[in-house]
């Protein structure tokens, strides 16, 4: 089961996933990702995956990119969910490797 919900404030975005974000449900996640983009703004976007219990190599490579396109702030609190964390910045940063 997957969970993604949008928490707006005057000048942040958090974003909540929880449960297991993997395929097809991943979808899910590239649409919550397209409205934020239009809410943006100037705020700061945060992507809360403290509830996260697994992401596969599709939500990772989603997650990465939301990371490298709007600077963003990943809360993690359990040594699972700090390893998706660094996990999706991995894959950003191999993202950027690719298109150099």
């Amino acid at each position: 089961m997957l969970k993604i919900s949008i928490d707006e404030e005057k000048n942040l975005i958090v974003l909540r996933v929880e449960g297991k974000l993997i395929t097809p449900w991943t979808e899910e996640l590239e649409r919550a990702w397209e409205l934020i983009l239009g809410m943006l703004d100037s705020r700061t976007l945060c992507v809360d995956i403290r509830n996260a219990t697994f992401i596969d190599q599709n939500g990772l490579e989603i997650l990465g990119r939301i990371i490298k396109v709007a600077n963003t702030t990943v809360l993690a609190d359990s040594p699972l969910t700090k390893q998706f964390a660094e996990q999706a910045r991995q894959n950003r940063n191999n993202q950027e490797r690719e298109q150099q």
